[in-house]
C-alpha cells in the first residue's frame, strides 16, 4: 500500500458532535407556555372552518372565541362543538354589503355559492355538472362593521364562494386592529365575478395589510387519467388556495405584547408557520423565542427525520442478526427520508451485515457526505472499513479521528482496534493503544464493551509477544461475552482464535475459530471464519486437523470449478451447514436434526430418502442409523460436495442422485422420508404430493414436513398448515408437530407424519 487510501475521502471538521450519547433532544425537555391574555376571536364567513377535521380539538383549547356564518346551513357543527360557550353558529346568514343576496344551490353542495356559476360552456367539463343550480335561496348579508357587540375581531376567514371584496370594504373600521386574514380563491374560473388574487392585494395594500403566503392549495390534474399506469402523475394545475394576509411591516412594529402572542398562536397551531412565530415571540422576550425554538425541535439534530430511539433500536437488532426484521423498515426510511444522513447509516450497516461491503461502503459515504461532523457516522465507517478488511484504511480513518476527539472512549476503542487489525503495527504505537484501553478500564462511567475491549487488548499484547498476558485477556474477554448477544460471544471467540494463531498455536486457534463458527450460524464472522479456517487446518499439527485440511480443500476446489451455477445464502455461505466437518451453512445440520429427534421413529438398518437433498447433510448425520440413505438433487456441485463428505467420514452407503422428486419412481419403499419444503412444488398439487409420499413409504414408515422461512423469528410461513394437513390427509397421521429456528433468523414448523 504506496499510497495515502482514498476509500472515504470525506474530509474531518475541527470539531465533531456525538449525536448518539447526546443528552435527550431540546423538544423533550423544553416546556412553551402560551399565556395569552384572552381568546383569539374568529369570524368564518361561509362555515369553511367547520369544514375542518380538527375544529374541535382547535376549539378545545379554549383559546379561540368562534362565530360561524353558514348561508346553507349544511355545515351544521358537531354536538361537542355546539356545547362550547365561546362557539356561535349563524345559519342562512353571510357577511356581505348588506343587502339580499341569492344562494345558488348546486348540484354538488360544495359550489353552493352567492355567486352564480359560469355558463356551462365556459366551464371545464368536471365542473359543468357540479356546478348545475337546482335552486335559489335568499340570504341575507351583514356588514361586517355594522354587527353589534363585535368589539374586535382578531382573524376573519373568508370563504371562496362568496363575495370576499365585498366583505372586506364593508368591513374596514373593523379590521383594522385584525391580526390575520384568510381569503379563500379560486384560480379556476368558477363563478360570476369571483374574487381575483389582484383585487384582494389591492385592498391589502390600501389597509395596512401584506401577503405572506398561499395555504391549502388544491391542483387539479392537467392529463386524463390512464389506467395503465400505476402511479398517476401528480396535478400541477392550482384548482384554488388561501391568501393569508398579516398586518404590514408598519402595522406589525406598533402591536403589542398580547397581539403579537395571539398571532403567533394561530401561525403556529393552525398553520404551522414558525418563522413568523418566532419573530413575534422574540419580540416579546429574546428567552421566549428561544424556549419556542426548543420546544418546536430546532435545536435537535433529528428534526425531520426518525428519532434516535427508532435509529438506536435498529442498529441494535442488525448487531443481534436481526437483519430480515429490519429490512422492510430500512426500506421505508430510505424511501421517505432520501437525504437522512442518519439513515444512510443504517443502509450501510445492514450492507455490511448481509456481507455487502460493496454496498455498505458507498452508503456510509454518503452518510458522511451529508453530515461531516456526525461522529457516530464517522465510527460507524471505520467499523465497516474493518469489516470488508479494509484494515489499512481503517487505521488511517481511526487516527485522523483520534487526534480530533483523543479523549473519546468509543475512539480510543476504535482505534486500538485498528491498529490490532494490522499485521505488523508498531511497537509504540501498539504501547499507547494499550495504555489508552488500560485507562478506558479504570473509568468507572464507561459504557464502551468489556468484552471487546479484552479482545483487542489481547490482539495488542500478541503484536508485543506477550503471549501469557494476550491469551489471559482473551479468556476474560470470551467469559464477559457470555451474557452478551451472540454477536459479541462470536467476536470474542474469533479474536481469540486469530491470538492463538499468530502466536504459534494453529491447533488450538483452529478449535476456536469453529467455536466462533458454532455461535451465530448465519453472520460475518461465521463466513469470516470459515474462509481461514483452510489455511489455518494446513498448519496445524494434528492428524485430525490434517484430514479436515484435505477436505476443506477439495470442497473449495469443487466451489471454484462450479462458482457459476453454485447456491449459496448470506455472506457466501453454504445452504447446508455440518459440524462433524467444520462445514459452516446457513442452516447446522446437528442443530435440526436435534430438533426433529427422528431416531425416535427409526428401525434398525432404516431407509431414508431426502426428496430435497441439497448437499445431503441431513443424511450425512443420520448416517450411523441408516442402512441406506438417498437423496434427490439436480445440482452438479451438490452432489459432487455430497460424495467428497461422504468418501470423507467412510459413509458409501449416502448418494445423491440426479433427479426430482415428481419424476422419482416408485420402485423402493422408506423408512424415513425427507420432505422438507417439498409442499411448495409448483408441479404438484398437496394431494398429489401426499399421494407420492404414500407411496414411497413403508407401513408405519415416516415423512418429515417443513414450511420456509420468513425472515422472521415470529411468524412461520403463511398456509404451511393447510398444505401439511393436505399432504398428511393422502393415508397418514400427524404424529408430532414443532417448531425450529436453527439459524437464529428463520422460524419454522414442522410436522412429522406416519403412514398408516
Amino acid at each position: 500500500r504506496l499510497e495515502p487510501p482514498a476509500t472515504l475521502p470525506v474530509p474531518l471538521p475541527a470539531a465533531l458532535v456525538d449525536t448518539d450519547t447526546d443528552q435527550p433532544n431540546p423538544s423533550e425537555t423544553a416546556h412553551f407556555d402560551w399565556a395569552l391574555s384572552g381568546p383569539v376571536t374568529v369570524l368564518d364567513n361561509g362555515g369553511q372552518l367547520l369544514r375542518w377535521p380538527n375544529i374541535t380539538q382547535l376549539m378545545e383549547l379554549d383559546s379561540f372565541g368562534l362565530v360561524a356564518f353558514d348561508p346553507a346551513g349544511d355545515a351544521a357543527p358537531d354536538a361537542r362543538l355546539q356545547q362550547h360557550p365561546r362557539f356561535q353558529y349563524v345559519p342562512q346568514a353571510l357577511l356581505g354589503d348588506g343587502q339580499p343576496a341569492t344562494l345558488h344551490a348546486c348540484l354538488d353542495a360544495g359550489y353552493n355559492s352567492t355567486l352564480a356559476p359560469l355558463p356551462a360552456e365556459q366551464l371545464p367539463p368536471r365542473l359543468q355538472q357540479a356546478t348545475m343550480v337546482l335552486t335559489h335561496i335568499p340570504v341575507q348579508t351583514h356588514k361586517l362593521d355594522a354587527l353589534d357587540g363585535l368589539d374586535r375581531m382578531d382573524w376573519l376567514v373568508l370563504d371562496e364562494r362568496h363575495d370576499s371584496l365585498a366583505v372586506l370594504e364593508n368591513g374596514a373600521s373593523t379590521l383594522e386592529h385584525t391580526l390575520l386574514i384568510h381569503v379563500g380563491l379560486h384560480f379556476t374560473p368558477v363563478y360570476q365575478r369571483q374574487t381575483s388574487l389582484a383585487e384582494i392585494m389591492h385592498w391589502a395594500a390600501r389597509h395596512g395589510f401584506a401577503f405572506h403566503s398561499l395555504t391549502n392549495m388544491q391542483h387539479q390534474q392537467a392529463m386524463p387519467k390512464r389506467d395503465d399506469l400505476p402511479h398517476q402523475p401528480e396535478g400541477s394545475a392550482l384548482e384554488r388556495a388561501a391568501v393569508l394576509l398579516l398586518p404590514d411591516a408598519a402595522r406589525l412594529a406598533a402591536l403589542d405584547d398580547a397581539q403579537r402572542l395571539k398571532l403567533a398562536f394561530v401561525l403556529d397551531t393552525v398553520y404551522g408557520i414558525h418563522d413568523v412565530a418566532y419573530d413575534l415571540l422574540q419580540q416579546v422576550g429574546t428567552e421566549l423565542g428561544t424556549t419556542y425554538l426548543q420546544a418546536r425541535g430546532y435545536f435537535d439534530r433529528r428534526r425531520g427525520g426518525p428519532s434516535a430511539q427508532t435509529l438506536s433500536g435498529i442498529r441494535a437488532a442488525l448487531r443481534q442478526g436481526q437483519l430480515a426484521n429490519q429490512i422492510q423498515t430500512i426500506k421505508q426510511l430510505a424511501a421517505s427520508h432520501i437525504k437522512d444522513a442518519q439513515v444512510q447509516r443504517v443502509q450501510a450497516e445492514l450492507a455490511l451485515w448481509q456481507g455487502r461491503s460493496y454496498y455498505a461502503i458507498p452508503h456510509i459515504k454518503q452518510a458522511m457526505e451529508l453530515a461531516p461532523d456526525d461522529l457516530g457516522i464517522r465510527l460507524s465507517s471505520i467499523e465497516i472499513l474493518l469489516g470488508a478488511g479494509l484494515w489499512w484504511e481503517a487505521h488511517r480513518d481511526a487516527q485522523a479521528l483520534l487526534d480530533v476527539e483523543p479523549d473519546h472512549a468509543a475512539v480510543q476503542k476504535l482505534a486500538a482496534r485498528a491498529l490490532a487489525a494490522q499485521p505488523r503495527p508498531q511497537n509504540k504505537d501498539v504501547q499507547n493503544a494499550l495504555q489508552a484501553l488500560q485507562n478506558l478500564a479504570d473509568d468507572a462511567t464507561a459504557t464502551h464493551s468489556m468484552a471487546l475491549t479484552l479482545s483487542i487488548q489481547g490482539r495488542l499484547l500478541s503484536h508485543l509477544q506477550d503471549t501469557e498476558r494476550a491469551l489471559a485477556c482473551h479468556e476474560q474477554a470470551v467469559q464477559a461475552a457470555q451474557d452478551t448477544h451472540p454477536w459479541e460471544q462470536a467476536h470474542a471467540q474469533y479474536l481469540h482464535a486469530c491470538t492463538l494463531h499468530a502466536v504459534g498455536q494453529p491447533d488450538a486457534a483452529c478449535e476456536v475459530l469453529w467455536a466462533a463458527a458454532a455461535v451465530m450460524p448465519v453472520s460475518p464472522i461465521t463466513a469470516q471464519a470459515q474462509r481461514r479456517q483452510q489455511a489455518w487446518l494446513e498448519q496445524a499439527t494434528l492428524a485430525k486437523h490434517h484430514k479436515l485440511a484435505t477436505l476443506h480443500k477439495q470442497i473449495a476446489l469443487l466451489r471454484t470449478e462450479h462458482k457459476d451455477s453454485m447456491i449459496t445464502g448470506s455472506y457466501g455461505l453454504l445452504p447446508q451447514g455440518f459440524e462433524a466437518i467444520r462445514l459452516a451453512g446457513v442452516r447446522p445440520t446437528v442443530a435440526r436434526l436435534q430438533a426433529y429427534q427422528l431416531e425416535d421413529w427409526l428401525p434398525a438398518h432404516a431407509h431414508a430418502l431426502d426428496v430435497r437433498a441439497g448437499q445431503g447433510m441431513l443424511l450425512l448425520g443420520l448416517a450411523d442409523k441408516l442402512a441406506r440413505g438417498t437423496g434427490l438433487d439436480t445440482s452438479a456441485f451438490t452432489i459432487h460436495l455430497c460424495q467428497t463428505v461422504a468418501d470423507h467420514l467412510e459413509a458409501s452407503h449416502i448418494a445423491l442422485e440426479d433427479q426430482l422428486f415428481a419424476r422419482y419412481p416408485h420402485k423402493k419403499r422408506f423408512d424415513l422420508i425427507l420432505a422438507c419444503g417439498v409442499h411448495s412444488d409448483a408441479t404438484l398439487t398437496p394431494a398429489e404430493i401426499g399421494q407420492k409420499l404414500y407411496q414411497l413409504a413403508k407401513n408405519d414408515g415416516i415423512v418429515l414436513l417443513e414450511s420456509r422461512g420468513t425472515g422472521s423469528t415470529e411468524q412461520v410461513e403463511s398456509g404451511f398448515t393447510a398444505k401439511a394437513h393436505k399432504i398428511a390427509g393422502e393415508g397418514f397421521e400427524v404424529v408430532r408437530t414443532s417448531h425450529v429456528c436453527d439459524d437464529g433468523r428463520n422460524k419454522r414448523m414442522f410436522m412429522i407424519l406416519q403412514r398408516r
